[in-house]
């Protein structure tokens, strides 16, 4: 059926308005309280889906429902939506780009891309808002988010690629989804009262984003900080879990104070190239590459850590300074392609493992008795020049392999056994016995 301006149908509920007779010409609609006598009470599905055009709506008071896509991509400019509305659909305002002026007084949540890719949003008051769904602002124009009344829960990616520059988290928060924040370039400034742990890529790739206040923080999901703009960091004790590359590719990072009693994740500072030291004295421990490719110059590792991961110094090319007071043995790559670190201590150590010191700049290497060194432990070693050997365990395959420069080895006789390509392509190595 319709009228002279709207298509509609009868339903139980009332009248439902499904489109417009002449949806190129209209610029301006009342939706009324009622048709022939029977309420208004729905705008349906896709009814003003890419009406262009169309500019000024204004709402009946005996509306309930706004379904899905309803005014997606259409050209209004400003939306009243009052108490009587008791649903809005996904989609519903959806890349409405000229949409500058909203008034949300309905005691709602925001529902799935509500308003994402409304660039011209550039204000919301959240005060009547009871949750936030999928990516209801996602790519908005929004600057700011006062989230401090009635919002409880926030859903993945709602603010992720929006024009936010600030946020406030009040307590009233229980729940905050993967990469709420995640892409907003001009976020700088972050209120974070509510109690919540900061989840998955929360702040991912927020660049503009140099500070934080962690003191409130219980924890820290993966990715939550990586590729910000933070240039340092404070954890204390209240900080009880920390998971995977955290802090991750933050390349202005350049000063941590790490004063929680957890072991520092996995690739949680890889990448970190302005970050030259650490005081690792509260760490309980350090997980796989958790400094691979960082900008660290100097290290100490005591005994209070717990383990230390494969890979945990790799490929910090800067690294010229490593203390190992550790009774734990050096892992796998641990600092493999660090090939400013022409110096290391390795008295009291039991075990190097695969790769530790691959093509390093060691020069030098003292293995004491009873050390075990497991296969390419020093390969590609390119500055080595001289080794005494004085353990009993075997030199295995390719420990030594590639070389060029290693002239004097000296091998105890009490060695196992020296195996056949323990020396591959390092011509210049001359073994003798002591």
């Amino acid at each position: 059926m319709s009228d002279n301006i709207f298509t509609y149908k009868n339903s139980e509920k009332g009248i439902i308005i499904t489109g417009l007779a002449d949806k190129e010409s209209v610029s301006e609609i009342i939706i009324p309280d009622t048709i022939d006598g029977t309420p208004v009470t729905t705008i349906g599905e896709d009814a003003f889906y890419k009406c262009k055009n169309l500019k000024n709506v204004k709402l009946g008071k005996n509306l309930r429902y706004i379904e899905n896509n309803s005014f997606a991509e259409s050209g209004i400019t400003h939306i009243n939506l009052e108490k009587n509305i008791k649903y809005i659909g996904n989609y519903a305002f959806e890349d409405c780009r000229k949409l500058n002026d909203v008034t949300w007084n309905c005691d709602l949540s925001i529902s799935e891309y509500c308003f994402a890719g409304c660039s011209a949003l550039h204000h919301f008051d959240f005060s009547h808002v009871t949750g936030i769904q999928l990516l209801a602002f996602e790519e908005s124009g929004l600057k700011e988010a006062q989230l401090t009344n009635n919002v409880e829960y926030i859903e993945n990616g709602v603010f992720r690629g929006s024009n936010l520059e600030k946020v406030q988290l009040g307590k009233n928060i229980r729940g905050i989804g993967d990469y709420a924040f995640s892409n907003c370039r001009w976020l700088k400034e972050v209120v974070w009262d509510c109690n919540n742990q900061v989840t998955r890529g929360c702040f991912y790739n927020n660049v503009s984003l140099t500070k934080f206040d962690f003191s409130n923080i219980p924890g820290i999901d993966e990715a939550a900080f990586s590729k910000s703009g933070l240039i340092e960091i404070q954890l204390d004790k209240k900080v009880e879990r920390i998971e995977k590359g955290a802090f991750s590719n933050c390349k202005k990072l350049s000063n941590v104070i790490w004063n929680c009693p957890q072991s520092i994740p996995q690739d949680c500072f890889k990448s970190c190239t302005l970050l030259k030291n650490i005081d690792l004295s509260k760490a309980a421990g350090i997980d796989k590459c958790a400094f691979s490719k960082s900008g660290l110059r100097e290290i100490q590792l005591d005994e209070n850590l717990q383990r230390i991961g494969e890979g945990a110094f790799s490929e910090c090319k800067r690294l010229k300074n490593a203390i190992w007071n550790s009774k734990k043995p050096v892992p796998r790559s641990c600092f493999e392609n660090c090939t400013a670190l022409i110096d290391f201590n390795f008295h009291g150590l039991k075990t190097i493992g695969v790769k530790s010191f691959s093509n390093s700049g060691i020069t030098s290497v003292h293995i004491e008795k009873g050390t075990t060194v497991r296969e390419s432990c020093f390969s590609n070693c390119k500055s080595l020049t001289k080794v005494e050997w004085k353990s009993n365990k075997e030199i295995k395959n390719g420990t030594f392999e590639k070389c060029p420069n290693l002239k004097e080895v000296l091998v105890s006789e009490q060695v196992k056994a020296i195996e056949a390509d323990a020396f591959k392509k390092s011509p210049n190595a001359e073994i003798s016995f002591i």
